[in-house]
């Protein structure tokens, strides 16, 4: 079974380096500049959330190739800071299954990023397979200086009529700094396109499209994040190389984030009425945590 590598999807996924507050064109230096260290704390989110999902897709994958054999699986070689893995099956099933990620009181991986907590994934059959579901829980899960507390749900749709994997993501989390203050409350409802290419056996030739929105409940705001223009990459690509996230506050278009037309670089475009602010993607996990 191929490893779906949605690489830190990529360090913005679906949304994500514009949440703003309720800026114009008239907005003085000091208040776009607080909106744009806001949205690159939006980015970081982002991007660790990522991570859990590959956490996710990674130790599935390994599990499905094994077909879910523990002993065997612990035969290959293991990463640094590795979760401890265990699987509950019903005795007379397959499925569902609940597989437990337990990282215990922390560790460190081999990029700096340090983990502790569990992540909780139920899954209703093989990943591939039409109207299997993941749910996924982050209990207590803390990655460097963030704490997250949620539920992940991904859907197989089935395909579409291109051949393209179809699958519908909902996902709800807070996210606290380690001292205990809530950053961040919020909700997606996105729709991942995944074409696996021909070589079933890598990623080198699969892609992906995300449309969708995510919304925010901070400070009384109404904030809308929506895929004006679909988000596309090549999994060979770090980062999102085209696709627009305009930003609503109380449906009041605030901000642009636009990432290219194609290129397979580190740059996109934020843009808050005239003013427009070069964005290089980070590409190192152990750069995300939150500025004090």
């Amino acid at each position: 079974m191929k490893k779906i590598l949605f690489t830190i999807e990529t360090l913005f996924i679906a949304g994500i380096l514009v949440m703003i507050s309720c800026a114009r064109q008239d907005s003085s230096p000091t208040e776009v500049n607080d909106l744009f260290i806001e949205a690159e704390s939006e980015a970081v989110f982002e991007a660790v959330l990522q991570n859990v999902d590959d956490q996710i897709d990674k130790e599935i994958s390994m599990l499905e190739k094994f077909n879910y054999n523990l002993t065997a699986m612990k035969s290959e070689d293991t990463v640094q800071c590795s979760p401890v893995i265990t699987v509950e099956t019903p005795p007379d099933s397959k499925f569902p299954k609940t597989i437990t990620l337990d990282f215990g009181t922390g560790c460190t991986d081999s990029l700096g990023n340090f983990r502790a907590g569990k992540i909780i994934v139920n899954i209703t059959g093989p990943h591939w397979v039409i109207n299997t579901v993941r749910n996924s829980k982050l209990i207590n899960y803390i990655y460097n200086d963030l704490k997250i507390v949620g539920d992940r749900n991904t859907t197989n749709k089935g395909v579409n009529d291109s051949g393209y994997y179809v699958f519908e993501l909902k996902h709800k989390e807070k996210i606290w700094n380690t001292e205990g203050k809530l950053l961040i409350d919020r909700s997606c409802d996105k729709e991942r396109i995944y074409n696996r290419g021909k070589n079933l056996s890598t990623t080198e030739d699969d892609e992906v499209w995300i449309t969708g929105s995510v919304k925010v409940e901070k400070n009384g705001r109404d904030v809308v994040k929506e895929i004006t223009v679909p988000l596309y990459r090549k999994l060979t690509c770090q980062n999102f190389q085209s696709g627009v996230i305009t930003t609503f506050i109380d449906e009041e278009k605030i901000a642009e984030l636009n990432y290219g037309e194609g290129d397979c670089d580190n740059i996109a475009i934020w843009t808050n009425g005239e003013i427009e602010k070069t964005v290089t993607l980070k590409t190192r996990i152990n750069n995300y945590s939150v500025k004090p």
